[in-house]
């Protein structure tokens, strides 16, 4: 489990990283419990689904991906091959942060 905690914090690091990431953190937190439906994520955060779309952008920007694409078949695959090794069981077919957010 360790190594996938290490998957999250080197996906996640630039946006902890980020100065005013509280917004961001807190966005992003909301996108992955929504399972990335935006008019939900809009109306967890309490803001318009245009200022919610500005704020995936810039998460965009300061992760270097969009939170809402599926995890590159490598990654996948190299989470996969480490919960095999911890033992632990989980399926790698959900968004990018979403299922790291299950893996965390």
């Amino acid at each position: 489990v360790e190594q996938v905690r290490a998957v999250v914090a080197e996906q996640l690091g630039p946006l902890v990283a980020h100065e005013g990431r509280a917004d961001l953190l807190a966005t992003l937190r909301a996108f992955v419990a929504a399972d990335g439906n935006v008019a939900e994520t809009a109306q967890a955060c309490f803001v318009h689904k245009n200022t919610l779309r500005y704020r995936l952008k810039r998460l965009t920007d300061v992760l270097g991906r969009d939170p809402a694409e599926p995890l590159p078949p490598s990654m996948a695959s190299e989470v996969g091959q480490r919960l095999a090794k911890s033992g632990e069981t989980f399926s790698v077919e959900s968004r990018s942060f979403v299922m790291l957010r299950r893996l965390a």
